[in-house]
């Protein structure tokens, strides 16, 4: 499945209207399809502000320690993933869309540095197992998968 994406940080550098991204998950692909059918064209109907202060909420919930808990971490955590499973710096960039190496390189550069400070007390550990255990039923639940 490809998803346009508008109003991009690097659709405006490279004066694009639009980016696009490649979703291959297939519990992805079935609540997109599902929002779709629904007809909504948004992933997140509310403002940036909206989406951070949901976030930190849920880093407070899951008592995650990191020195800079933004959503923008997902994004180097992403990067580093991708790196480390598939071991191509080349990969990587196409795969998150990156201008050269050099960019992905920081990102998972500071990936690492971030993992290495970053800790949860247990019940945050607790929370986050049971949620990945649970979150199969939720998403079911919630989007009719």
């Amino acid at each position: 499945m490809c998803l346009i994406l508008r109003d991009t940080k690097g659709a405006k550098l490279k004066n694009l209207p639009f980016e696009t991204v490649t979703i291959r998950d297939p519990l992805a692909i079935k609540i997109l399809l599902k929002r779709k059918a629904l007809n909504h064209r948004r992933l997140f109907n509310g403002k940036p502000a909206d989406f951070y202060r949901l976030y930190k909420e849920a880093v407070a919930f899951y008592h995650v320690v990191h020195p800079k808990p933004t959503p923008h971490g997902i994004r180097r955590g992403g990067a580093s993933w991708h790196f480390q499973l598939h071991g191509s710096f080349d990969r990587t960039v196409e795969h998150g869309r990156w201008g050269s190496v050099a960019s992905a390189r920081t990102y998972i550069n500071e990936a690492a540095a971030e993992e290495a400070a970053s800790s949860s007390n247990q019940l945050g550990k607790r929370r986050l197992r049971d949620a990945v255990e649970s979150c199969p039923s939720l998403l079911s639940r919630a989007f009719a998968v």
